[in-house]
């Protein structure tokens, strides 16, 4: 994967991080996830698919929690993952917020 690629998926995921963190404890619905890194930063207008990969992801590292319901997939931040979108804490993966 190109640095550039590696930059962005980064600072995408920090942006899912920070979306979460601010309606957290309530989980928030991928489709508005997705909606919601597209108006903060148009370059991260991605599908669902893309979402839901950086959910695993992001589930993988221990940074948030996801929920299958039915048709419809839902995250929320753990401990770690607030403690990463707000600078707290760093990870290989996750941009660093200004």
């Amino acid at each position: 994967m190109s640095q550039a690629r590696e930059i962005f998926n980064a600072d995408r995921r920090l942006t899912i991080l920070q979306l979460l963190e601010r309606e957290h404890p309530h989980e928030v619905p991928a489709r508005l996830v997705r909606d919601g890194i597209a108006a903060i930063n148009p370059a991260h207008d991605v599908g669902l698919d893309q979402v839901w990969k950086d959910f695993d992801w992001l589930e993988g590292k221990r940074l948030v929690n996801q929920r299958i319901d039915e048709d419809r997939v839902y995250a929320k931040t753990t401990n770690r993952g607030r403690d990463v979108a707000n600078g707290r804490s760093r990870l290989d993966g996750v941009a660093v917020p200004d």
